[in-house]
């Protein structure tokens, strides 16, 4: 016999719409379990870094939650939709 139980608690913090290189997206940050966002330390990492909307709207939440941001990193830079030198990457490409 199955156990009945409650629903899980509301899973999202915050919930974010933004632009994207081909359309519009949404990401949802998850609520941490038994804190807030405030004065914890956060390292974004990303799969793939062409404008820098992603990251730069994760950030922006993170800090405005009350989080630090210690830096961020990608996978994969597309170096030629950003020239972005700041963000630390595993493989910089261009879209030839």
């Amino acid at each position: 016999m199955r156990k009945q139980g409650k629903l899980p608690p509301n899973t999202v913090e915050a919930k974010i719409e933004y632009e994207k290189e081909y359309g519009k997206d949404i990401i949802e940050l998850p609520k941490l379990v038994d804190t807030t966002y405030k004065d914890k330390s956060f390292y974004i990492i990303d799969d793939i870094y062409a404008t820098g909307n992603t990251m730069k709207k994760i950030k922006e939440t993170v800090e405005s939650l009350g989080g630090k941001v210690l830096g961020e990193g990608v996978i994969l830079n597309i170096v030629e939709l950003n020239n972005d030198k700041n963000v630390f990457s595993l493989i910089d490409v261009n879209e030839e």
